[in-house]
């Protein structure tokens, strides 16, 4: 299988999740004893032995395979991380492999498509936005291995959403790119690893919803870790706002400009802000904050009077305070 070049040899990566799908050589032995025995003879046992011996045989050899494309892919990727524009060139191979050379399309078609996407190609949101989603999709291979490391990946993963967001202003153009699951990217589909398996992972690292809620948070909701739960709140917060502030498609309201406000950063702040700041205290309240968060929620409750949420606080509370007691038993 030809891949676009890179320049180191292959080396062991994670074994990836068993979800490829499998040639059966076997079946041919299956038919030479059948045929030797009658239609309707049974297997002996060993028939039995030997054919499960080939379908370990041919495991391994699979498991062999993937490994390797896996190691190609990680090697590729991770030496494409080291600028934007070798992220690009990368792009660009892998756009003409599986685009055009497997499509079957000509080099003046690649070269004409090229000039048609100048504008886009040019500009360093893009070239920075493709650094990113290979950031991420090295994350997601590591991620759909067998036995994955969820706390070091979940490090990884707070470093890797801090760096894109340090560059959220010149990404401001690229949401399409950066919200594209990375396993249907030309780098995933080039390098044959789009069909990864994950569990609670999120394809994009901009849906920063799904990667607190799947990745960071649950570590921490325990009575050990309060500080650093509330702190990754504080932090997720702080991300949704700086993703309706420059990656909302529209200019900020703080950019120093006459520009009017952006709308989405406006409904955050009004909206979306005091909903996230109400189930921060909620978490932190079920996990064992309750005297000091019981008191955060009766004030945001306060400061949100007008709120379309206000009320629905004040039942969650009230049941959070005084929960129902459980049915008495029946005699």
């Amino acid at each position: 299988m030809d891949y676009p070049a890179h320049d180191s040899k292959p080396r062991k990566a994670l074994r990836p999740l068993r979800h490829h799908s499998m040639n059966f050589p076997a079946a041919c032995s299956l038919l030479f004893l059948t045929l030797g025995h009658g239609f309707a003879a049974p297997l002996t046992q060993a028939d039995r032995e030997a054919l499960l011996a080939d379908l370990e045989k041919m495991r391994e050899a699979a498991d062999s395979r993937v490994d390797e494309r896996y190691s190609i892919a990680l090697i590729a990727f991770r030496g494409a991380m080291s600028s934007n524009e070798k992220a690009f060139a990368l792009f660009l191979s892998c756009a003409e492999k599986v685009d055009f050379i497997e499509q079957r399309k000509t080099n003046q078609e690649f070269r004409e498509w090229k000039r048609e996407q100048e504008a886009q190609f040019s500009s360093l949101g893009f070239r920075t936005a493709l650094h990113h989603q290979l950031a991420w999709l090295v994350l997601t291979l590591q991620a759909s291995s067998e036995n994955p490391d969820r706390a070091k990946l979940a490090s990884a993963a707070a470093t890797s959403i801090a760096a894109l967001f340090a560059d959220a202003k010149e990404l401001a153009g690229e949401v399409k790119t950066l919200e594209q699951a990375v396993t249907s990217t030309v780098f995933a589909r080039a390098y044959k690893v789009d069909q990864v398996k994950t569990e609670k992972w999120p394809l994009s690292p901009i849906f920063i919803d799904q990667i607190f809620e799947e990745i960071l948070l649950p570590p921490l909701r325990n009575p050990e870790h309060l500080a650093s739960l509330r702190e990754a709140w504080l932090r997720r917060i702080q991300l949704e706002a700086l993703k309706r502030e420059f990656l909302s498609g529209g200019e900020s309201a703080t950019n120093g400009t006459s520009s009017p406000p952006n709308p989405a950063s406006v409904n955050f702040i009004s909206e979306e802000r005091p909903k996230l700041q109400w189930a921060m205290e909620k978490d932190l309240f079920k996990h064992g904050d309750e005297s000091a968060a019981a008191v955060r929620m009766l004030t945001h409750i306060q400061n949100n009077l007008a709120h379309p949420s206000a009320r629905e606080w004040g039942q969650e509370f009230k049941m959070l305070l005084a929960p129902e007691a459980p049915p008495a038993a029946k005699p």
